[in-house]
């Protein structure tokens, strides 16, 4: 996509002009759902994928070939409205060969095969559908987030009826399966884990106690019927299978993490799945799970079996989707597998978060399908760290990096799930797989502290040169963690609950102090207890609490602190800004700057930023807005988009998140100008042949600096090169005597030279 360059008047800016420049999505990641095969219109077997994107895509795929045939967006416009999907996580094909699908927010759409669309047909229950099989013939059954309220639709009739709510005081209907012997439908429940039957008949539910270990798990993730018996695949780990004739669950378990599992082989009695990118099967006599020496190189969305008709591939061979849309393929008569990986560019990604390195880029992260990337405005251009651009396996082992942070010359990431925290040593290329030195290399997981799952707000204390993360447990807790880890030694202090049954999403640091700012809710699928958010004071000296306030009564949640820029604390509650005086530890300002009530879970909202002309510039919701830093007064600049992240680069440019893309927002009166730079080596007296390394760091007005500019290909200049010269950025001792050596940087179009320094060969 071509930058696209924008000029807002003052008028439509609020009195504050600006330009915009939209540097288009960031991060493209392939990612699949689901996979069902059919026929198409030709009575070829094709595999029907269904790909994460705005909106998803259908992928339809000739399985004998290996091709892809179709990329279809998933949206419809009826009457003047456009209905889309974001992810689509249910899908099915009817035996007349009509594909059903249905995801986020919950729309049922059709594709009849050979068609160049697909169709909307109806807005079904829920927020989210997160599961859809096949009932009886016409018939589709769908479970739902966020009442765990289940459906069925009848194709033919289009009539949609509800199951209403499967389980009180749950949100996720997560899993569905269908025995048609009994015409019961299965579902699981989250995030507490339940299975329950639904019979078709009479309408009875029925809970099925579930075995330990499975009984204190958070979801049943995944459910197949096929051999008579209904595999269920839990979160966090586990699988096992009930029968469904006689009500009793094996005695066997194993993992698995294949979304289903296959139907049962027409010729032998296996039932297969992957686990970690193995084969696996399940012996339907013995009831024994059975690994294989063959890499499926993923985790398939979704299994069949199919005749192919080739000599490595006689009678039935098992076929599947992998999570990165590669077609699966395994002869269980020749043992022979292939791997074909579709030819398809990685899909915009939503973005999560942006975030200002030391050196001066601007990090982001893709939701839920994970990856990184990082621009330099220096050179305008974006690397990005995902398995499409830098290989399999070489994407950040965690769904979304929600949260990112630099110090000195490494970066962190802050992951879900497990709130796990990555370096990236940025000296050292991205290089995830290598066994003996991973970069990232995973840091430490909050996992253990009462299950933290996210962490999703934090600071650097540069001084103390700690890391400090407030946490959001898992699915169906409630209660966070304040995490500080030391970069320096490598220790780790965790404390739970600083404040009771409440989750801790706003961060700041002033002075050996933190301030922590909380929210109600815990994970997803939990209902809060506590009625109001607090501000609490944490000694860091001491490792204790110290003092704890409602900034703002009635408010739910704090979801952004800062030290501002007089020295108090900023807050944001809901739709107010409070400021808190950490010398009295009062509120001495509270205002409501937008009209807003958080109704359900709310984590993530407003962030602040320090302008180069001492004000406070913010992002919550689709609004970017200055607070002045004396009145308060707030003007709104920019409002569009669904939801904005906010960065600032060292010259007082703003970046703003809108969907995939990165906007650069430049207040013309805000830009800092470079008036110099500053080398330093880390050694000045050399012995012959040796080598030092040289740093270079960018001066800009307001005491503002750019670092690391020694890594921007700066010229290098000795006062006699035979003492001291230079080899790939280094400086190299020649003979002996002394030299001086300068540099000359450019810092975004203004060339700058540097101090001399004077080193010494010997």
């Amino acid at each position: 996509m071509e930058n696209l360059t924008l000029s807002k008047s003052q008028a439509e800016g609020g009195g504050v002009e600006f330009e915009l420049i939209d540097l288009g999505p960031q991060v493209h990641t392939v990612n699949t759902h689901r996979t069902a095969f059919g026929r198409d219109a030709s009575g070829n077997t094709v595999a029907y994928t269904t790909l994460v994107g705005i909106p998803a895509k259908l992928l339809v795929t000739d399985v004998k070939t290996g091709k892809l045939v179709a990329k279809i967006p998933v949206e419809d416009t009826v009457n003047g409205r456009t209905y889309a999907n974001t992810y689509v996580r249910g899908l099915a094909v009817q035996p007349d060969g009509t594909v059903y699908l249905a995801g986020t927010p919950s729309y049922l759409f059709k594709y009849v095969p050979g068609a160049d669309r697909v169709q909307f047909v109806s807005a079904v229950n829920g927020s989210q559908l997160f599961d859809m099989k096949n009932g009886p013939d016409g018939i589709l059954i769908g479970g739902t987030y966020s009442k765990s309220e289940a459906f069925e639709f009848d194709t033919r009739s289009g009539t949609l009826t509800s199951y209403g709510r499967i389980m009180d005081n749950e949100s996720y209907a997560y899993s569905v399966a269908y025995d048609p012997e009994r015409d019961d439908a299965y579902f699981g429940i989250g995030s507490h884990v339940h299975l329950i039957r639904y019979n078709r008949g009479t309408g009875v539910k029925t809970e099925i106690p579930l075995p330990e270990p499975f009984a204190s798990g958070q979801f049943v993730f995944d459910m197949t019927v096929a051999a008579g018996k209904l595999f269920m695949r839990f979160s966090p780990s586990g699988l096992i299978a009930l029968d469904l004739a006689t009500g009793r669950f094996d005695d066997t378990v194993d993992n698995a993490s294949s979304r289903l599992m296959s139907p049962k082989s027409p010729v032998e009695d296996k039932v297969y799945y992957t686990n970690n990118a193995q084969l696996g099967y399940y012996d339907v006599q013995t009831s024994q799970y059975v690994q294989l020496p063959v890499h499926s190189g993923g985790n398939i969305n979704g299994f069949a079996f199919v005749r192919l008709d080739e000599p490595d591939y006689p009678g039935f061979t098992l076929v599947g989707m992998t999570t990165e849309a590669k077609l699966f393929k395994y002869n269980p008569e020749t043992g022979h597998s292939s791997l074909t990986a579709l030819d398809i560019e990685g899909e915009p990604t939503e973005l999560q978060t942006a975030a200002k390195a030391n050196d001066g880029t601007i990090y982001t992260s893709g939701y839920l399908s994970g990856g990184n990337a990082c621009f330099d405005p220096f050179t305008g251009a974006t690397v990005q760290y995902t398995n499409e651009t830098l290989g399999y396996g070489q994407k950040l082992s965690a769904t979304q990096t929600d949260r990112v942070y630099s110090y000195k010359d490494s970066v962190y990431f802050s992951a879900y799930t497990g709130m796990k925290v990555f370096e990236f040593d940025t000296k050292r290329p991205w290089n995830v797989q290598d066994k003996e030195a991973p970069n990232p290399r995973l840091l430490f997981s909050a996992y253990d502290v009462k299950y933290q799952d996210r962490g999703l707000a934090g600071t650097i204390a540069h001084d103390e040169g700690k890391l400090i993360i407030g946490t959001v447990p898992k699915y169906g807790m409630l209660g966070g963690a304040l995490v500080i880890y030391d970069l320096i030694s490598g220790e780790r202090e965790a404390y739970w609950a600083p404040v009771e049954r409440q989750s801790v999403t706003a961060v700041a640091y002033k002075d050996g102090f933190i301030y922590g700012g909380t929210c109600i809710w815990g994970g997803l699928g939990m209902d809060p207890v506590e009625t109001e958010a607090k501000l609490f004071v944490w000694d860091m000296e001491k490792k204790e609490k110290v003092f704890e306030i409602v900034p703002v009564p009635g408010q739910k949640a704090v979801t952004e602190l800062i030290a501002g820029p007089d020295g108090m604390i900023w807050g944001s509650a809901e739709g107010y800004l409070f400021v808190f005086d950490p010398q009295t530890r009062q509120v001495v300002h509270t205002q409501q700057l937008i009209p807003k009530s958080y109704t359900s879970t709310v984590w993530r909202d407003t962030q602040f930023q320090i302008g180069t002309d001492g004000n406070v510039y913010g992002v919550q919701g689709s609004k970017f807005f200055r607070i002045d830093a004396a009145s308060k007064q707030m003007t709104i600049i920019r409002d569009a988009g669904k939801r904005n992240w906010l960065a600032q680069d060292d010259f007082g440019h703003f970046y703003l998140t809108e969907g995939p893309n990165l906007l650069k927002l430049t207040i013309p009166g805000l830009i800092v100008r470079p008036v110099g730079a500053e080398l330093t080596a880390s050694v000045c007296e050399l012995s012959q042949g040796c080598t030092a390394e040289l740093f270079i760091k960018g001066l800009l007005e307001q005491g503002r600096t750019v670092d690391h500019l020694e890594r921007r290909n700066p010229m290098l200049f000795s006062s006699d090169p035979a003492v001291a010269d230079f080899e790939n950025g280094k400086l190299v001792a020649g003979k002996a005597g002394t030299a001086e050596i300068w540099a000359r940087v450019d810092l975004q179009g203004t060339i700058v030279e540097t101090n001399r320094i004077t080193v010494t060969s010997k």
